[in-house]
C-alpha cells in the first residue's frame, strides 16, 4: 500500500513543482503614491469657490417654491407659487415673471417695479423661498441617509453635505469621490438642473476628484472638507470593500478592508503564511482605471522589519502568496506521511 501511495504521490509532486516554477510574468509595478489631495482640479475649485464671497445667496431656480406677499393687495397677500421649468412664475395682476437666476432680493425688486408701473404706488413686497428644489446636492454611497439634500446657503461645505447625509457609516472608505456640477453654457453662476448634473457626474463616465480622508482616523479634519458645495454637486462615499488573499496562507479568502489595512495586515488576518510559502515573492495585484493588471512584489520579512514600504490595500486587490518549490515538496511529503500515520492508527483502533 505504501508503494502505491508513493507512486500516486510522485505525479502530484511533479505537478506542484511545475506550478511553482512557471510563474506568470509580473506586470509593471504599482505607481508610486503621490501626495494626498494633490489633484490640481481640487485646488482650482477651492480658489474659484472660496473667491465667491461677494455672492449673497444662491440664485432661484426651477422647482423652487416661493412665498410672495404684497401688503394691501388681497390677490397677493399670501401667495405660494412654484417656479416652472422655464424659470418663470405666473401671478395675478402681474402675469408671467422670469425669476430663474435671481436672488430673493432681486425677485422682490422686480415684482415691486412691475406692480408700481401698473397697479399701486410704492408697494411693500416680500419674497421668501419656502422650498429649495434647485439647491440640491447628491450624497450617495456609504452614508446613513444617502440621497439628495437641500443646501441652506452658499457657505455650506462638503462636510455640511456629508452631515446632511447622516455622516459616514462603518463601511465607508477613507476617501470620497467629488463630482462638481457642470455649469450650463448660457448661464454664468447657475448650476445645471439636478437630474442633468447627476447624469454628467456619473463616476463611470468621467474622472471624479478623489479627496483623501485619512487624517480623520488621527483626529484631524482634511482641509478640503471645507470646500463650498454648489447645487448639482455629487459626493460619492465608496465602501472599503474586500481584499482577496490567496495561495499559501492558513485561511485564504476575501477579507473586509479595515481603515489603514496594509499588505502585511491582510496576510496576518488570513492566518499568516504556511510553511511552504515563498515569503519573499508575495505579489499585490491591482487593476488600474483602464482595467490593466499591475503588481508589486513584497518580501514578508522585510515588511515585518520595516525595511520595505507596506502598501495600504484597496477594494478589489489580490494578494497572491506563492509557494517555494523546495518547501512545497517537503510540505507535500509531510502531509502524505501524516495521512499514512493517521490511517494506520485508524486501523489499529
Amino acid at each position: 500500500m505504501f508503494r502505491f501511495g508513493v507512486r500516486l504521490l510522485l505525479p502530484l509532486v511533479m505537478l506542484l513543482l511545475a506550478g511553482c516554477t512557471s510563474q506568470t510574468p509580473i506586470p509593471t509595478g504599482l505607481p508610486a503614491p503621490g501626495p494626498a489631495n494633490a489633484d490640481p482640479r481640487l485646488s482650482a475649485l477651492w480658489q474659484e469657490r472660496t473667491g465667491e464671497a461677494g455672492e449673497i445667496d444662491f440664485p432661484i431656480g426651477p422647482g423652487d417654491v416661493l412665498e410672495i406677499a404684497v401688503a394691501g393687495l388681497p390677490e397677493l397677500e399670501e401667495r405660494t407659487v412654484r417656479v416652472g421649468g422655464n424659470g418663470n412664475v405666473e401671478l395675478p395682476l402681474i402675469g408671467v415673471v422670469g425669476v430663474s437666476g435671481l436672488t430673493e432680493q432681486q425677485v422682490t425688486e422686480r415684482l415691486r417695479l412691475r406692480l408700481q408701473a401698473s397697479v399701486m404706488h410704492d408697494p411693500a413686497v416680500s419674497v421668501f423661498v419656502r422650498e429649495y428644489r434647485s439647491r440640491i446636492v447628491g450624497v450617495i454611497g456609504a452614508v446613513a441617509k444617502p440621497g439628495f439634500h437641500a443646501l441652506s446657503s452658499r457657505d455650506d461645505t462638503i462636510l455640511d453635505a456629508l452631515t446632511l447625509g447622516g455622516g459616514l457609516d462603518e463601511s465607508a472608505a477613507l476617501h470620497i469621490l467629488f463630482m462638481p456640477a457642470a455649469k450650463p453654457s448660457g448661464g454664468a453662476g447657475q448650476a445645471l438642473p439636478v437630474a442633468a448634473a447627476v447624469a454628467l457626474a456619473d463616476p463611470r463616465r468621467g474622472d471624479p476628484i478623489v479627496i483623501e480622508l485619512s487624517s480623520l482616523t488621527e483626529g484631524g479634519t482634511p482641509v478640503y472638507l471645507g470646500l463650498p458645495v454648489r447645487p448639482g454637486d455629487v459626493i460619492v462615499v465608496p465602501e472599503r470593500g474586500e481584499v482577496l488573499v490567496k495561495g499559501w496562507v492558513k485561511e485564504p479568502g476575501a477579507r473586509p478592508i479595515s481603515p489603514r489595512l496594509t499588505v502585511l495586515g491582510a496576510i496576518v488576518a488570513a492566518g499568516g503564511p504556511r510553511f511552504a510559502a515563498d515569503k519573499d515573492e508575495i505579489a499585490l495585484i491591482r487593476s488600474d482605471r483602464d482595467g490593466r493588471k499591475l503588481a508589486q512584489v513584497f518580501d514578508l520579512d522585510k515588511l515585518e522589519r520595516g525595511e520595505q514600504r507596506d502598501v495600504p490595500v484597496q477594494a478589489g486587490d489580490v494578494i497572491d502568496v506563492s509557494a517555494s518549490p523546495p518547501k512545497a515538496v517537503v510540505s507535500v511529503f509531510y502531509d502524505f506521511a501524516r495521512s499514512i500515520v493517521n490511517i494506520g492508527f485508524g486501523k489499529m483502533y
